[in-house]
């Protein structure tokens, strides 16, 4: 244990972060996922306070107790004694007692660990009841399916782990009949698969349904892009086949989010005794209705081809490499041109986290990291790879057979106008740990609805602070990104006919007359950053590949974009007012003060931004410095010379 005086400080610091977090939460919407990840937040630290405060030396007897109130708890589920205890009120350990023909004495021994827990109550000294924890632990709740049937699987595997290590050695398995799981359940050498049928397979893809709570499917993926992409594929071939759907609660949730894609062009794919069991039980529910149900091997050649997305979800942990490898070769030969695999799954970070226990304990510890799922699929030609709060990693695919523009990718930022002049866009930070990456997303709001947010700063950076970091210019929107894949790859191939080129070079004009051009204070950013990276919808060119179609095609880019390649000594204010004299600012006086730190100190001493200087003066310290510099009076017959009051009816930039 640390001294006194640091855990002092350790700890205040960490009660200032709960203390602060627990506000967030508070004002969260109910239901969001903002309030999800925010409540994981206030737990996280919650329990970081119990990690410092606590005696090393304690820990041994909590494991001892959590053992103790685990067991416990599962003879009580076995009984279904939870499912006597009222769910308002209390009952007597005498009256629980009769209900389930079991001594009374016993009853109140097995309660106890569970109420020293607080996952029982004891409101009188004969009375247990329920507290908001324990109802979910009934046999028809799925998240107490889910918690009986790890409970029966993981601890013969886990006793087992020393004669399995034995026998096996100290390497973790690759063949499915050689792991703790069929070690622990008395049969080495058979597979966790072949074990797992029948009434437990039922029972665990009952207990999956759970798991929409810690690995949610809505969220993961823009489910919107499959019904965009619909035409891409015959009008009779499957949207989405969820391999190994299990109860089909990813096509449910995927259809809530987006309608549009049918029941009758979804497939769910399974085992034939979870395909039964949603047949009998499931039958006309809904967002099911329609779907059709296949019972498949996905070692073997997958029957339903051509479809738009595979979906693999919460399959390739259960694998090593060589058998994910394997799936992935059968969905890949019923590929299409358009057809994606998009796989969802768990992985474990580094440092770990308790959400990813299951790929360590379960048996079968294949996922370990990222990296090493990536592996994995050397098989197929990745998209993209997207991971989200639990761990979840999306990751969408296309057939190496296949060269095709991707389905786009779920983490790619898509730019939308602001609707409103009173909207901004705010910085959302996600929730984590100390030393977790940090991750972000941007959202609008509207001023009117008086948003709660922090600035983080008030002042511009220096060039200093920003000379090494890589400029990302956000264009708009999607209309000409079909230039960006054109030109998206390592070579400029030159066009095939007169109409070719001059279709690049219409797609290219309208990229040039997007507004970001017109902006004075984008130039600055974009002069200063030693690489540029152009980003149109979704799509990302480097800019120094921009540029050189812009030449091929003989197309003239914006004059500032000239300066790129001129040292920067050689800029001067006289040019650089030349060069902009069609671009635009909220404020007439940034025509001049945008420029600023561009140019050379002596300008910067001698023209220093001070907006409590009307437009007129500004514009006449400009000329006057300009005069006075190249000592001449050429900038007062200057074409479009500067007008020394703002026309404020027009919406035209001011010329200087």
């Amino acid at each position: 244990m640390s001294s006194p005086s640091s855990n002092q400080v350790d700890l205040e610091n960490l009660a200032g972060d709960l203390t602060s977090a627990i506000r967030a939460f508070k004002d969260a919407p109910r239901s969001s996922t903002d309030a999800v990840l925010k409540r994981r937040l206030v737990t996280q630290l919650a329990k970081n306070i119990i990690t410092e405060i606590e005696e090393p030396g304690e820990r041994p007897f909590e494991y001892v107790a959590q053992m103790a109130e685990l067991a416990t708890l599962r003879i009580l589920m076995e009984w279904r004694a939870l499912e006597h205890i009222p769910p308002t009120g209390s009952i007597t350990y005498a009256e629980l007692a009769t209900k389930i023909s079991a001594d009374t004495s016993l009853i109140r021994r097995l309660c106890w660990p569970l109420i020293a827990s607080e996952l029982l109550a004891q409101p009188a000294p004969d009375a247990v009841a329920h507290t908001a924890a324990s109802r979910c632990f009934t046999n028809d709740n799925p998240q107490g399916a889910y918690f009986k049937i790890f409970y029966d699987t993981i601890t013969p595997s886990a006793v087992a782990w020393p004669r399995w290590a034995a026998s096996h050695g100290r390497t973790p398995p690759v063949e499915p009949s050689d792991n703790p799981f069929t070690w622990g359940h008395g049969a080495p050498t058979k597979s966790y698969w072949e074990l797992a049928s029948g009434a437990m397979q039922v029972d665990m893809n009952t207990s999956m349904q759970s798991l929409d709570t810690l690995l949610p499917v809505n969220g993961a993926y823009p489910f919107g892009l499959i019904s965009e992409r619909a035409g891409d594929v015959a009008p009779d071939a499957a949207l989405v086949v969820d391999v190994g759907g299990g109860r089909g609660q990813a096509i449910e949730r995927m259809r809530e989010e987006c309608p549009e894609i049918t029941a009758e062009r979804c497939v769910l794919q399974d085992t034939a005794e979870v395909i039964a069991d949603v047949g009998v039980e499931r039958e006309g529910e809904g967002l099911l209705e329609g779907v059709r149900r296949m019972v498949v091997d996905y070692f073997e050649e997958q029957p339903v081809k051509g479809a738009l997305v595979y979906l693999l979800r919460r399959i390739m942990h259960d694998w090593s490499d060589k058998y994910c490898v394997r799936i992935l070769e059968r969905l890949r030969d019923a590929m299409a041109e358009y057809s994606r695999i998009l796989i969802m799954d768990q992985i474990l970070d580094d440092p770990p986290n308790r959400t990813c226990f299951f790929s360590v304990i379960d048996g079968e510890p294949y996922c370990d990291s990222c990296g090493r799922l990536v592996t994995a699929y050397k098989a197929i030609r990745t998209a993209s790879i997207n991971k989200f709060p639990s761990n979840l990693i999306t990751f969408a695919a296309t057939s190496r057979k296949h060269h095709a523009p991707a389905l786009e990718e779920p983490h790619s930022y898509r730019y939308s106008p602001l609707s409103e002049k009173g909207e901004i866009r705010l910085m959302v930070l996600n929730p984590g740990k100390w030393h977790d990456e940090l991750h972000c997303t941007l959202a609008k709001a509207d001023l009117n609805d008086l948003p709660r947010f922090d600035a983080a700063s008030y002042t511009w950076a220096d060039e200093r602070g920003c000379k090494d970091k890589l400029a990302r210019i956000w264009c708009g929107d999607y209309d000409e990104k079909q230039l960006f894949d054109d030109f998206g790859g390592n070579t400029l191939s030159a066009p095939d006919s007169r109409m070719t080129t001059e279709t690049y070079k219409d797609a290219l004009a309208r990229l040039m007359r997007r507004p970001w051009f017109g902006r004075m204070w984008v130039i600055q950013e974009l002069l200063l950053a030693p690489r540029g990276v152009w980003i149109c919808g979704n799509k990302a060119i480097d800019l120094g590949r921009l540029e050189r179609m812009g030449m091929r095609l003989g197309h003239g880019l914006p004059p500032f974009l000239e300066l790129k390649r001129t040292p920067r000594e050689k800029w001067s204010l006289w040019s650089l007012l030349q060069m902009t004299r069609g671009c635009r600012a909220e404020d007439p006086r940034d025509r001049v003060y945008a420029l600023l730190g561009l140019v050379p100190d002596v300008v910067e001493a001698k023209l220093v931004p001070d907006y409590s200087k009307s437009v007129h003066q500004v514009y006449t310290d400009t000329a006057a410095f300009l005069v006075d510099s190249y000592r001449s009076p050429n900038v007062l017959f200057l074409r479009d010379a500067p007008r020394l009051e703002p026309e404020r009816a027009s919406e035209k930039a001011h010329p200087v």
